[in-house]
């Protein structure tokens, strides 16, 4: 997974303007997914989303896109394998 998201990102890199391109609209979304806002205003949802669309009709954006959308999850798993065998006493946030 993780030598697949690598050669993704390579191929990316080979284009600056598209990888520019693809760290901005990445920017972005972490940007809005992360906000103080509880809100995501519609106008820049959409825009985002046409964005998104508009890239991944590039292969090598799509490919990189999926391949970082699956580290994640790897990330993810991996992480909650190793706290599924931590034990802590956190009985007290119980009413």
């Amino acid at each position: 997974e993780y030598i697949y998201y690598i050669e993704c990102l390579e191929e990316l890199k080979k284009d600056s303007m598209l990888y520019q391109a693809v760290c901005d609209l990445r920017r972005e979304n972490f940007q809005m997914q992360n906000s103080d806002s509880n809100c995501v205003n519609y106008e820049q949802y959409s825009m985002l989303s046409a964005k998104n669309t508009n890239l991944r009709k590039n292969p090598v954006v799509s490919r990189f896109i999926n391949a970082e959308i699956g580290m994640g999850r790897l990330i993810t798993d991996i992480f909650r394998q190793i706290v599924d065998g931590v034990e802590m006493d956190i009985d007290f946030l119980e009413d």
